[in-house]
């Protein structure tokens, strides 16, 4: 383990005004080095979950505790099993399920909005209400090719 000194921010404790002891957090980023870092250097009691939904299986490879993912919440039992699987070292059922995820996953994220997910959800009668997305502008249309084609 590393020396309090050594350790990523993320890793160093702070006292808050109210005397309680403090982790600094930064979300996780599994394209950045210092993800892998903050795994590596951990102290005892200290979590790192992940965040970022195509990269949940990997993480939980190298350490990570489990994951707050949108995508689990429309697929719940399927990310939980994969999770488990990462955390028990099951590396060949973990992958495959990881892989079957994917898809999902990508879709899931395709637009920037929580609506996909929203609207899944509620097809599958997990949410009492349709999704509105009445904040979101009006999509352009793109225009035709006969349009260009002078």
């Amino acid at each position: 383990m590393l020396a309090p000194a050594e350790r990523p921010r993320a890793l160093r404790s702070e006292r808050s005004s109210c005397g309680c002891r403090l982790f600094l957090h930064r979300r996780q980023a599994p394209r950045r080095v210092d993800t892998l870092q903050v795994l590596a250097g951990a102290p005892p009691g200290f979590s790192v979950l992940g965040g970022d939904d195509p990269y949940l299986f990997p993480l939980a490879l190298m350490g990570a505790a489990g994951a707050i993912a949108a995508s689990a919440n429309v697929a719940t039992e399927r990310f939980a099993a994969m999770i488990d699987d990462g955390l028990a070292g099951h590396l060949a059922r973990g992958r495959q399920s990881a892989e079957a995820l994917l898809p999902l996953v990508v879709t899931l994220f395709a637009d920037p909005s929580p609506a996909v997910i929203k609207a899944v959800l509620y097809a599958q009668h997990k949410l009492p209400t349709p999704p509105c997305a009445c904040h979101l502008p009006t999509p352009r249309r793109r225009p035709s090719k006969t349009r260009w084609s002078r």
